[in-house]
């Protein structure tokens, strides 16, 4: 099992290769934790939750767990206890100059959906005891159906904007909560756990609600999906060249995209970059938002579209220009060299998709021109060349699925020295997923490090496992082909490790799915999985499926009520032979 940790570290180490330092200074973060102890009024501090399950924070309501607060708070008026809450910190000096935001996890009452649910939010400088309080800011979360039709606890944020306002030291800073009169029903609130730290938190005033982290992309945390180079070193010198190391695109399902945008060589040439959106899923572009770069200069903008062209925008009309609150920009090392950077975070509301983030968008990269100088020509022409890929966004399966294919192939290299494996020769190539090392190489004696590359670009997630039929190592990862790996519906294994889950929206089963061919052996990462939502009714994901990157991987299973659900799970278009049933219980 030697290779399988030096080959993970070596992966590791190219995903790394793009960390960067945003182009403004990054303050420290402050928050503010929303704790239980009292109702209507409790405290809120700086020490982050450490206990491990939810309790009921008002018995007297109700017998749920977490907080209900009833519809039809009077905002800041409203001195009804069951309609608000409200959370203080201790007195003493506070001084914002932040943008200032609320996270949360709520749900509606009983969990039932679908349900429009309406959350106000108030930022309040007040007296300790909790009166006399001066509005500094407000926020609203609107959305027709709460929880996306899951029926469980769901993470929102409001945003508070930039915030400039210093709490006096005899007062203390504080946030209070409603429930807006044409929500459709109550709502729960869940905080003060390690599961669900609802916090207010602040970020430096120019900074923006996303991390600036441009290293952790491509981790598997979340919904997101990345596009890698199809061009060669410095392929800014030919017009017909990519000029993008990598794109990628993350959506939290809730309110917002973020992108990343990766450009090879830009203080030299310049570039642009579009993403098209199809927002009502007739084949046909909506919106276009377009980055370009050009020395220390930045433009992000977006455009409508008259939704008549495929791989265009037609008609474009500039509907906004992205002021640096709305992204960041830095640089990092590429896979040949030093790459501009930019990470952008872009509200449902500008693509007008009323919340829910079902849509196609294609990624398009312009290697000759520059926004600053031909916006038509560089946005609106023919690209040089495009990634012929789609994202389609599911928000009640709440994971993207790649529609189309990227690039012609994987490129395998291999060293026994890990400074040398990323510019190795070619030791393979493949179109599909798991590649097997030739037999032999697994009782070979030596040591081996691996990269597998998307056509020449940035390397992939990997896998590696043991292949002793051949006594190769085997490789595994995603080759954009939901059925290519030949997966044995017999040897796989679907196992739950619980058979029976109560119906509270906090309590889990873990689904671990262990694909393996003919012969028994693990397929590895990168499998296209689905699982039945009608069998398994009425139980649902309760989080996105989870690479583990070992071979397996695991899902987590709740209830919107009572009842037996079944997992009928398919992989690479193979339906698994084990159907593990769950029980689901009422409190």
């Amino acid at each position: 099992m030697r290779f399988y940790i030096v080959i993970i570290a070596a992966v590791l180490a190219g995903l790394l290769a793009l960390a960067g330092t945003s182009s403004s200074a990054m303050a420290a973060e402050q928050i503010w934790y929303l704790h239980g102890e009292d109702l209507p009024l409790a405290t809120m501090s700086p020490v982050a939750p450490t206990a491990p399950a939810l309790t009921n924070n008002d018995p007297g309501r109700d017998d749920a767990l977490g907080l209900l607060v009833a519809k039809g708070g009077a905002g800041m008026a409203e001195t009804n206890p069951v309609k608000y809450q409200q959370w203080v910190t201790a007195p003493g000096t506070v001084t914002l100059d932040r943008s200032a935001g609320l996270v949360f996890w709520a749900a509606m009452k009983n969990f039932a959906t679908p349900r429009r649910g309406i959350v106000e939010a108030y930022l309040m400088d007040c007296e300790p005891s909790g009166g006399g309080c001066v509005e500094i800011a407000h926020g609203t979360r609107d959305i027709q159906d709460w929880s996306n039709g899951l029926g469980f606890w769901s993470k929102h944020s409001i945003d508070f904007g930039l915030v400039s306002h210093t709490i006096a030291a005899d007062r203390s800073l504080a946030v209070r909560i409603v429930v807006g009169a044409n929500s459709d029903d109550d709502m729960m609130f869940a905080y003060d756990t390690a599961g669900f730290p609802s916090h207010l938190t602040g970020n430096a005033r120019g900074d923006i609600g996303i991390d600036c982290d441009f290293s952790d992309w491509g981790n598997g945390e979340g919904t997101e999906f990345i596009l890698a180079d199809q061009g060669g070193p410095d392929d800014y010198r030919s017009p017909t060249r990519l000029d993008l190391t990598q794109v990628a695109v993350a959506t939290n399902l809730v309110d917002a995209l973020q992108f990343l945008i990766a450009f090879d060589d830009i203080p030299v040439a310049g570039g642009t970059a579009g993403t098209l959106f199809d927002t009502n899923l007739d084949g046909n572009v909506n919106f276009a938002l377009v980055a370009s770069v050009d020395d220390a200069e930045v433009v992000l903008e977006l455009y409508a579209c008259d939704d008549s062209m495929t791989e265009g925008c037609g008609s474009a009309g500039l509907l906004r220009t992205y002021d640096d609150t709305s992204y960041c920009a830095g640089t990092g090392m590429g896979p040949w060299n030093n790459d501009t950077l930019i990470e952008a975070d872009i509200p449902f509301a500008d693509l007008a998709t009323g919340g829910s983030p079902m849509f196609i968008t294609s990624l398009i990269s312009y290697a000759a021109a520059s926004l600053l100088t031909s916006p038509k020509d560089s946005v609106f022409g023919t690209g040089d060349e495009n990634y012929q890929a789609s994202i389609y966004f599911d928000p009640l399966q709440g994971f993207a699925q790649i529609v189309g294919s990227v690039g012609t192939g994987f490129t395998v290299r291999r060293s026994g020295d890990p400074a040398t494996v990323r510019t190795a020769v070619d030791h393979a190539t493949t179109t599909i997923s798991p590649y097997d090392d030739l037999p032999g190489t697994l009782d070979d004696g030596e040591i081996y490090f691996y990269v597998v590359d998307k056509t020449g670009g940035m390397p992939v997630p990997l896998s590696a496992d043991s292949n002793r039929y051949d006594s190769a190592i085997r490789l595994g990862f995603d080759d954009e082909n939901g059925l290519s790996a030949a997966v044995d519906p017999l040897a796989s294994q679907a196992a739950l490790d619980r058979t029976s889950v109560t119906a509270d929206g906090t309590s889990y089963a873990t689904l671990t799915i262990t694909p393996r061919d003919s012969h028994g052996v693990a397929i590895g990462a990168g499998c296209d999985i689905e699982f039945s939502s009608i069998a398994l009714s009425p139980g649902a994901a309760a989080a996105p499926l989870k690479d583990n990157r070992d071979g397996a991987y695991t899902l987590l299973i709740a209830a919107t009520g009572p009842g037996t659900g079944q997992l009928v799970v398919t992989v690479e278009g193979i339906t698994l032979t084990d159907r593990p049933t769950v029980t689901f219980t009422n409190p």
